[in-house]
């Protein structure tokens, strides 16, 4: 998919998300209220919905935020990996010392076979 069509998907998302914005908080609801939910300058959101840019950067994490993880398939970007205490611990620990090189290796072999949905985790 070229930019041009991906900006369109983007810009019809975004249309889709602001019309349920509006049906939730009011019809009257404007653009730039939208805008400020989304914690973007009204200016970059028009761009965006007038197909002339795509979201970059911080920005499509804070869409992701506000929108929810649809909108990174939307964007055909990968889906940042959830804020979670045994993946914060896994970090830590291959950052700051405690694992050992086989260790690792066997951490990495985890997380390779759930990125492809070889096993399935249980999170509480």
């Amino acid at each position: 998919m070229d930019d041009k069509e991906l900006a369109s998907n983007v810009a019809d998302y975004l249309e889709r998300e602001f019309l349920k914005f509006r049906e939730e908080r009011g019809w009257k609801t404007t653009l730039t209220e939208f805008a400020n939910y989304l914690g973007v300058n009204n200016s970059t959101l028009s761009t965006w919905m007038r197909k002339e840019r795509l979201p970059q950067g911080d920005h499509n994490y804070l869409l992701g935020q506000k929108l929810g993880p649809e909108y990174y398939d939307v964007r055909q970007i990968p889906r940042p990996m959830p804020d979670t205490p045994w993946l914060r611990r896994i970090v830590d620990l291959a950052f700051y010392g405690g694992l050992t090189e086989e260790d690792l290796a066997e951490t990495l072999e985890f997380m390779e076979a759930l990125r492809d949905k070889k096993i399935k985790l249980a999170v509480e």
